[in-house]
């Protein structure tokens, strides 16, 4: 983040723990330098240098020429630190006009966005791909780009492990503990259990959900060790015997976007299932992000879930969104926000995407 990068004593911590599997890359969250760096007026807050909220916190609270005022600055900082651009930029939002003006300058290889939530912090995403990665729409990042010549060249990917079963359904909660959000955040509950981290291991790296099985593991920085140590060591010495025995393989975010790319022309369907419960309510659910075809000239996509539970005797969905070429997302406002709908650009031609099953799951 650009006010880290300015601090002198954490520069010299990264350049001495840095080593080969170290990879630094750009997190991209507003800050009174920053703005005041390129000339822009601090909209935070009064006593805030940094503020969470959309407006300021984030690139879609600006103009497309200050953004890449601010981008240029972010990259010209980390360049004089590092002496060379990253190969991943993170937020917990990105606009697709300043993902592909990274991607075209300063050749960015991934992004990587927050989960789907709904109202948390402030802010919204809401309709896009559950998990794994994807080449982001032009026109609205959020959606998959149905026509690659309206793509942003770089994929993007979904932070933090959200629960197939429980990320959703505000009306079943587990018993065991109720206090959310449910993600494998090692602070929080999901995050911190034995047998929960190994469920969300064995239905993430099921062999049987086509595409890209990818997890994301880590914390913010903002919660106090303490609370991090315990789920996050026992994550770690869960993913050691995992890919021990070569269930799995650990990456650097870049890596993953590299691989996407060799790997994949164009987007792919995917699927996470999850067919038990781990707080016992009998509980399922299946994920899937997939190409269906609408006729020979236009396609869409069909984003479905479907979930089961003890008192329901047929499955039913819990939502379709249809990723068409028929919405626009504006991406020029001053206060665009994360969207409920996902636009993508223009389509005119008929994609068929094959399913490939991957001999490693991928992990970062």
């Amino acid at each position: 983040q650009y006010d880290a990068m300015m601090r002198k004593d954490i520069m010299e911590t990264l350049m001495i723990e840095g080593n080969a599997d170290t990879e630094y890359g750009v997190w991209i969250e507003m800050a009174r330098a920053l703005c005041e760096k390129v000339g822009l007026k601090w909209r935070g807050r009064e006593g805030w240098d940094w503020d969470w909220h959309i407006v300021p916190g984030f690139l879609m609270a600006y103009t497309q020429e200050q953004r890449m005022l601010l981008c240029d600055e972010i990259m010209r900082l980390f360049y004089e630190n590092f002496g060379y651009y990253p190969r991943s930029v993170g937020s917990w939002l990105l606009d697709s006009f300043s993902m592909e003006y990274m991607q075209k300058k300063y050749g960015v290889k991934a992004f990587c966005v927050c989960r789907e939530q709904d109202n948390t912090d402030a802010y919204t995403l809401w309709g896009g791909y559950f998990n794994g990665g994807y080449y982001p729409s032009r026109t609205n990042m959020l959606s998959p780009a149905v026509d690659m010549n309206n793509a942003i060249k770089a994929p993007v990917f979904r932070m933090l492990c959200p629960d197939p079963i429980y990320n959703y359904l505000n009306t079943v909660r587990p018993k065991r503990f109720k206090r959310g959000p449910y993600t494998l955040e090692p602070t929080w509950g999901c995050g911190q259990f034995p047998d929960v981290i190994a469920w969300y291991f064995r239905w993430f790296c099921d062999d049987r959900c086509p595409g890209l099985s990818y997890m994301q593991l880590g914390q913010e920085n903002s919660f106090p060790w303490h609370t991090v140590k315990n789920g996050l060591e026992e994550q770690f010495r869960q993913l050691k015997e995992l890919c021990d025995i070569g269930v799995v393989s650990v990456e650097q975010l870049g890596e993953t976007g590299e691989s996407f790319a060799d790997e994949h022309k164009e987007n792919i369907p995917q699927a996470l299932f999850a067919l038990d419960d781990w707080d016992g309510n009998n509980c399922r659910s299946a994920r899937t992000s997939s190409l269906r075809t609408a006729n020979c000239i236009s396609a869409i996509y069909i984003r479905m879930r479907t979930a089961m539970s003890s008192g329901i005797t047929t499955p039913y969905v819990r939502r379709t969104r249809l990723y068409t070429t028929r919405c626009r997302c504006a991406t020029d406002g001053t206060s665009q926000t994360a969207a409920r709908t996902a636009g993508s650009g223009s389509a005119t031609d008929f994609h068929r995407f094959r399913l490939k099953r991957m001999t490693k799951r991928r992990l970062r």
